[in-house]
């Protein structure tokens, strides 16, 4: 449909402008003006914006949906992200049924929507060896009813490796074999090429240190890249992310990161919270993203991203509410305000 909105009290542009009218054709903002009239040959739906500021629809780079759900869990209050991770998403994840995961997404990507959100990008990571497709089906189904823009980072682990939350909850991963055939029938069924698409694939392996072999983050780029997919993954949320890369690899995070292809300006990383100012001259280098994520890192005590100095070395940077068990809410306004405020 087309739209005029009018009278709004004030319309949030690039740029400075001192328009209250908006003009929306084809899915498209065609006209900013004051007075604007309707048109006789097209009649487009008007809409009386009194008293209200018109901005553009935000757009999410970090969410875990099936969080939404896991809000004010008893056991994972006052836990850092480790005991956390143990205590809420993995304790929870192998009895999440397709029907609670479409519930889950539901409520969401209404809340993302409730606060001026029209894109989520969903780190959806409850796989494992024995997975069923239904749960990520209802995913797709929730935004698809929803009408909100959805990106499904479809997260993987090849091995269970120093994460905690999969080695207590006996998770079993899947093979590099299965993650690039799911991710491959994932593509072909929901993903949509070019701007102006509602359904996006990315390749995200959840964990870039702790889960993952630097062969199936190699495998996995390499797909992505031959089927001109974007990239994303949780890294340096926490100190041990440095650790645990100096101690399995003998190099920085960042620097093994970039030796398994996991830099560009096709990638975008969480969090990034501990990043030094190596990391950071890497991340601007390559044009590699982030996604800041302040409620959630507030939330569980890992600090907060350096964003100030990101920006000023050039690094892409997005803002993401991370999952509601985690931030407690799917607000993004919370998170601009948080974001500010710190």
């Amino acid at each position: 449909m087309d739209y005029l909105i009018k009278n709004a009290v004030a319309v949030a542009s690039t740029g400075f402008s001192d328009a209250r009218d908006l003009r929306i054709r084809g899915g498209y903002i065609t006209e900013l003006g004051n007075a604007l009239a309707p048109t006789q040959e097209d009649p487009e739906t008007v809409i009386d914006a009194s008293g209200c500021v018109v901005w553009p629809g935000l757009v999410n780079t970090h969410h875990h949906l099936a969080q939404s759900i896991m809000k004010g869990v008893p056991e994972g209050l006052n836990q850092d992200l480790g005991g956390w991770l143990s205590s809420v998403p993995y304790r929870f994840w192998p009895k999440v049924t397709p029907e609670l995961m479409y519930h889950a997404a539901r409520l969401g990507l209404y809340e993302l929507i409730r606060s001026g959100a029209t894109t989520c990008a969903d780190h959806h990571y409850l796989y494992h060896s024995t997975t069923s497709s239904e749960l990520e089906d209802a995913v797709w189904q929730a935004a698809e009813e929803l009408g909100i823009r959805m990106v499904l980072c479809r997260g993987s682990a090849t091995e269970t490796g120093s994460h905690e939350g999969m080695i207590e909850h006996k998770i079993e991963p899947e093979s590099i074999d299965q993650i690039i055939d799911r991710l491959d029938t994932t593509r072909k069924k929901h993903h949509q090429a070019g701007p102006d698409a509602m359904k996006k694939l990315v390749v995200a392996p959840t964990s870039l240190i702790h889960s993952s072999s630097p062969e199936g983050l190699k495998a996995q780029a390499q797909w992505a890249r031959e089927n001109k997919l974007r990239m994303h993954s949780h890294l340096l949320e926490v100190d041990f992310d440095e650790i645990q890369a100096h101690k399995r690899y003998g190099q920085s995070a960042i620097d093994y990161a970039e030796s398994c292809g996991w830099l560009g300006k096709d990638v975008w990383y969480a969090h990034l919270v501990h990043s030094d100012a190596h990391a950071i001259e890497r991340l601007a280098a390559t044009q590699t993203g982030i996604a800041h994520c302040p409620t959630s890192n507030c939330r569980l005590g890992s600090g907060i991203a350096p964003v100030i100095l990101m920006a000023e070395a050039g690094v892409p940077i997005s803002l993401g509410v991370d999952g509601s068990a985690s931030a407690e809410s799917g607000s993004m306004l919370q998170e601009l305000n948080l974001t500010w405020l710190i």
